[in-house]
């Protein structure tokens, strides 16, 4: 039986979305330098490479946002990292403002709680 969450299948670093992006990127600046040649050597009017030079820079731009981007996947651990910390800071705010009789954290309240009970048992031995 499978007790764990539900694993992806490649957990490698490869993210299909950046390699699309990637590719995406590469087409867009192949137009855009034809766009350019093909201006430079007369083969077709400024229009014709400005109409194709939009689309190259728009394929540029595209691949790079969604490089730039994380997968799903690293999103969500970002975001339970980041919320792991604001949590810890909240509380480390809390404590500060707390009252000095307030103040103890939970970690000494298990250690004193401990020596009571340690000290109690040493009496009843006694």
């Amino acid at each position: 039986m499978n007790a764990g969450p539900p694993q992806p299948d490649d957990i490698g670093p490869r993210r299909p979305r950046a390699d699309r992006a990637a590719w995406a990127a590469a087409a867009g600046i192949i137009l855009g330098i034809s766009a350019v040649i093909c201006l430079a050597l007369g083969a077709i009017s400024g229009q014709q490479a400005i109409a194709m030079a939009l689309p190259a820079a728009l394929l540029i731009a595209g691949g790079l946002i969604v490089m730039a981007m994380p997968d799903p996947a690293t999103g969500q651990r970002g975001g339970f990292l980041a919320g792991l910390r604001a949590g810890l800071l909240l509380r480390r705010w809390r404590l500060a403002a707390a009252p000095a009789a307030m103040r103890t954290s939970p970690a000494t309240e298990w250690g004193l709680s401990l020596q009571r009970r340690q000290s109690r048992q040493t009496r009843m031995v006694l």
